[in-house]
């Protein structure tokens, strides 16, 4: 509903909130994304009696869990993939990489995947930075492509910032599914999800972004800790009863009664 730790103040923002709040309280049922979800629907809504269901984006094994150790050798590689939008925070990353470059020549790549509004104005920023070797844009990826890039990386970065809404930043779940970190600020919601596997910063704080990566560059200790700590909350993306249909059916079976176990099972 609004980026974490900032509750709308505008006018017109409040006014939908509170109009939305009928909606809310005569919904059957609420299905939430993250945890910041459900606290931001209870945090409007404090009287609510509507049951919310938390669900998780299901994948399959094999695609992203069979992903390698990063590489040995070379540059310490970041990933960063989403829309190029500047609320994704897209343009603070070219500045981020030239001053890791002037203080570590050759030490960083980054490989940026993706398309959006802020292309251009990334390509000329890359330029005037002189960053074409350092800084990739890879262009859109897919499903076949990303496993590829996530593998090339040491870390993955999600820069968002608090002019955009995230419900769980899907690609800090992909990276840690791939046993990569996932340097981040509590505006993609996915601290409460992924824990420790999250190297956390203050959100709109470039110099602890740097210093988060220096870290995870600099000191293997904490950069395996949050490889092994990707372990231990990857199972909620690979049980099913987290799923969206699971939801569903549960949520359907609370209104019309349970249904034969082979239509609960399938929905699952």
């Amino acid at each position: 509903l609004w980026p974490q730790g900032h509750v709308p103040t505008r006018l017109h923002h409040r006014l939908f909130l509170h109009a939305s709040k009928p909606i809310w309280r005569g919904a059957d049922a609420i299905i939430g994304v993250s945890p910041e979800c459900e606290r931001q629907v209870r945090t409007l809504v404090p009287d609510l009696s509507t049951p919310i269901h938390q669900v998780r984006v299901q994948y399959r094994s094999g695609h992203l869990d069979e992903i390698g150790e990063p590489p040995d050798a070379g540059p310490f590689r970041l990933f960063f993939a989403g829309r190029l939008d500047e609320n994704k925070g897209v343009m603070e990353l070219v500045d981020l990489a030239e001053e890791l470059e002037a203080r570590e020549p050759g030490r960083f790549t980054w490989e940026l995947a993706g398309s959006g509004p802020a292309e251009d104005q990334l390509r000329c920023a890359i330029a005037r930075a002189e960053l074409e070797s350092s800084v990739t844009l890879l262009g859109q990826l897919d499903r076949e492509t990303m496993p590829a890039a996530f593998a090339r990386a040491h870390a993955v970065i999600v820069p968002t910032n608090r002019g955009f809404t995230e419900g769980l930043n899907r690609v800090a779940v992909e990276g840690v599914l791939a046993g990569r970190p996932v340097i981040t600020s509590r505006l993609s919601n996915a601290v409460d999800v992924l824990g420790p596997a999250i190297a956390e910063v203050p959100p709109g704080d470039p110099g602890a972004l740097r210093d988060t990566i220096l870290r995870l560059a600099h000191d293997p200790v904490s950069y395996r800790e949050h490889r092994r700590a990707c372990d231990d909350v990857t199972d909620q993306f690979y049980d099913r009863s987290l799923s969206w249909g699971a939801a569903l059916s549960r949520i359907l079976d609370s209104i019309y009664g349970a249904r034969p176990a082979s239509l609960s099972t399938r929905s699952g």
